[in-house]
């Protein structure tokens, strides 16, 4: 029985094809091993793309949510507007909500200052009106910051 004898099947095509030498055996099981090689390295980046598209999707998702309770819409804005418009707006509505929070806060401060200035005024029977006056512009311009 001589080697030409020999032949090799092909899984996928179903062809048979004839081997002719030991050396062509050879070669053709060294291409097997280095085809498998790189099936065996495919797979291994395709899990690490799937690993990857899954932390994706769930920071898209994070992403979204975030979206909808900033613009207190339950995500209809970033679906008729994209997400990039949608993360451009966001940030400046909380700058703004953030600008006007902080004008409230000084407003508030003023009121409270106000107050005390009435209250301890009315305590005083002795003061007058103008006193209250005068304390108070004093007072306002403390709370901007100048000095008057």
């Amino acid at each position: 029985m001589s080697i030409a004898t020999a032949a090799w099947h092909c899984n996928i095509c179903g062809i048979v094809y004839p081997l002719e030498s030991v050396e062509e055996i050879s070669a053709l099981r060294a291409r097997i091993d280095r085809l498998q090689m790189q099936v065996d390295d495919h797979g291994a980046a395709m899990a690490t793309l799937e690993a990857e598209n899954k932390k994706l999707v769930r920071d898209s998702k994070a992403l979204g949510e975030l979206l909808a309770i900033l613009h207190r819409d339950g995500g209809h804005y970033q679906s008729d507007h994209g997400t990039e418009k949608a993360v451009t707006d966001a940030i400046s509505n909380y700058y703004s909500l953030t600008a006007r929070n902080e004008e409230m806060a000084g407003d508030l401060r003023w009121k409270k200052l106000e107050l005390e200035i009435i209250l301890a005024t009315s305590a005083k029977d002795t003061q007058s009106f103008d006193d209250f006056n005068i304390i108070r512009y004093h007072a306002r311009a403390a709370l901007e910051g100048g000095e008057k």
